[in-house]
């Protein structure tokens, strides 16, 4: 994907620069929010504005360079300032509870013809753990998102 709004001039990003803070202040977006920096209304206004110039953002790194460039240039006269690309690294954990089905599949010698019920009181007396056995198939059967939460965010290293 290119990202042709890099090269773009210092008139040409003053002139969005002006338009996207205009069309934040009309539409109550704080910018400098950063709990609620990509809602959808935030989204919203910057998708409307760059769509005006032929510009549309398609992931999270378009959307970062256009609000650091209206967080960096809060007042555009003069050179404008151009955000830095960064990488980071988030590790994020979940906790889930899954319910599961397990096969297995277990060879027992014996010199009887096994039923249900033998092979049941063959369990319960410590002569069969069916858990020893092969696993020949596991079905998720239903899953219970407990909670998830950002473990470390680390910036990294650009290599550019």
């Amino acid at each position: 994907m290119t990202r042709n709004y890099i090269n773009l001039s210092d008139k040409q990003l003053r002139i969005i620069i002006t338009n996207l803070q205009d069309a934040f202040e009309e539409n109550n977006v704080d910018i400098d929010d950063d709990s609620e920096l990509f809602e959808y209304g935030t989204r919203d206004v910057i998708d409307s504005v760059l769509k005006y110039f032929g510009l549309e953002p398609w992931d999270e790194e378009d959307y970062t360079f256009f609000i650091a460039l209206c967080r960096l240039n809060k007042n555009h006269e003069g050179s404008i300032v151009r955000p830095k690309l960064e990488t980071y690294n988030i590790l994020h954990k979940e906790e889930v509870i899954e319910y599961k089905t397990f096969e297995y599949s277990s060879n027992i010698n014996t010199y009887i013809p096994l039923n249900k019920d033998n092979v049941y009181s063959m369990g319960r007396n410590d002569l069969y753990f069916y858990y020893e056995g092969k696993v020949v198939d596991e079905q998720v059967d239903e899953t219970e998102h407990r909670d998830d939460y950002i473990e470390n965010i680390t910036k990294l290293k650009r290599f550019d």
